[in-house]
């Protein structure tokens, strides 16, 4: 799971399918290990070899944690609420996976089920 910025509110849980065809674009070769986002990750990945059929992430919406000359450090009250329903989340995926069914509704099930 990380941080990610798609407008929900802090604690919103998002499944994100990567477009795997753009990791074939000419990469950025300057990797910030404090600010790697995610394609670069993967690009990395892929040009030592690695090789993916599919790719499934787990973002979830950041709180405010204070001003950067705060020292804002740590999980927002709402990040740190759904650290148990990402879990729930990924662990539903695995059987998904393994079970040869698709994760698309990933999502609507977690909700269904309330986790």
């Amino acid at each position: 799971m990380d941080a990610t910025q798609r407008g929900g509110a802090p604690g919103t849980l998002y499944t994100i399918e990567p477009d795997l065809e753009a990791l074939n674009e000419e990469p950025d070769r300057q990797l910030d290990a404090h600010g790697m986002n995610p394609m670069a990750v993967l690009r990395l990945v892929k040009e030592m070899g690695g090789v993916f059929r599919r790719v499934i992430l787990i973002g979830c919406e950041p709180g405010w944690l204070g001003d950067e000359d705060e020292g804002g450090m740590g999980l927002s009250k709402a990040v740190e609420g759904a650290i148990e329903e990402a879990v729930n989340m990924v662990e539903a995926l695995i059987l998904r996976f393994a079970e040869g069914k698709d994760a698309s509704t990933i999502r609507r099930d977690a909700e269904v089920a309330k986790i």
